[in-house]
C-alpha cells in the first residue's frame, strides 16, 4: 500500500544514520597539512596531506573511508595514482587512480587504484575485489572491465592520454578472465567482442521488483507531484 512504500521511505534516513559509529574529523596543521582525529580529538592519521578540495577545519569524514585528496607533503609523484585513502582506524588502504584530474570515480560498486604501476578495483569499504595485476582496466561496465597487459600511456594532442598496444581481455567481478562468445540478443559488446550478460536477479530481488511493478502507478504519481506542483487538483 501506500503507506507501505512512505514508511520503507522514511526509515533510510534511520538506518544510513546508525551506520555512523566513527565521527571522524578532518584536521589542518599550522603548515596547512591535512590529516583526521577523531571525535575524543585522538590523531587516526597524522596531517601530512597537501589537499586540492577545499577541507575545513573540524569537517566531518563522509562515507565508509577516508579520503585525502592530494599528495603527502615531500613524496615521489606514483604514475596515473591520485590521493590516499585510508580505513577509520587509520591504516592505509590504497591510492585511487587517477581519473578526470581527481581519484576515479565508482562504476558498479567499485573504483580503480593503483599499485606498483598495474590498477586494480576496491569497493566502498576499501576491500580489495580485484588484486592490481594488469597494466589498465576500464570502468565495470555490465559486469565487465576491459584490461589489458604490455599497454602503454601516451599523451595526445590535447593532453588528453590514450592507450596504445597490448593484450586486452575481459574479466568479471571475481577478476575472472572471460571468453568471448558469437553475438546473441543479449551479449555485452567490450572492444568489437560479445561476452556472456552476466547480471540476473536472485529470488529476493525478483520480488521487490515486482512489488514496485505493482505499484508503478502511484509511483508516477508521486512523481509529477514532486515535478508539477502548480497544477490544480483535478489535473
Amino acid at each position: 500500500s501506500m503507506k507501505k512504500i512512505l514508511l520503507i521511505i522514511s526509515l533510510i534516513p534511520i538506518l544510513s544514520f546508525s551506520q555512523q559509529k566513527d565521527v571522524l574529523k578532518y584536521f589542518i596543521s599550522k603548515d596547512s597539512l591535512v590529516g583526521v582525529k577523531n571525535k575524543e580529538g585522538e590523531i587516526i592519521v597524522p596531517a601530512q596531506f597537501k589537499i586540492f578540495s577545499n577541507i575545513e577545519n573540524g569537517e566531518l569524514v563522509e562515507g565508509e573511508t577516508i579520503y585525502f585528496d592530494g599528495f603527502k607533503k615531500d613524496e615521489e609523484r606514483e604514475k596515473n595514482a591520485w590521493g590516499y585513502v585510508y580505513d577509520k582506524k587509520g591504516n592505509f588502504l590504497y591510492r585511487p587512480f587517477l581519473y578526470d584530474s581527481g581519484a576515479d570515480y565508482f562504476e558498479e560498486g567499485v573504483r580503480r587504484f593503483v599499485k606498483n604501476g598495474k590498477v586494480g578495483f576496491a569497493d566502498r569499504n576499501g576491500k580489495t575485489v580485484i588484486e592490481p595485476n594488469h597494466d589498465f582496466a576500464s570502468p565495470f561496465n555490465y559486469g565487465y572491465t576491459a584490461f589489458c597487459d604490455g599497454c602503454d600511456w601516451e599523451k595526445t594532442e590535447d593532453e588528453h592520454k590514450a592507450i596504445v598496444g597490448g593484450t586486452w581481455g575481459a574479466m568479471n567481478f571475481k577478476g575472472e578472465i572471460i571468453q568471448p562468445i558469437s553475438k546473441s540478443e543479449n551479449a555485452v559488446e567490450i572492444n568489437g567482442k560479445y561476452y556472456p550478460y552476466p547480471l540476473k536477479y536472485n529470488e529476493k530481488e525478483k520480488s521487490i521488483l515486482q512489488f514496485f511493478e505493482k505499484q508503478n502507478k502511484q509511483l508516477s504519481d508521486i512523481y509529477y507531484v514532486n515535478h508539477y506542483n502548480k497544477l490544480s487538483e483535478n489535473e
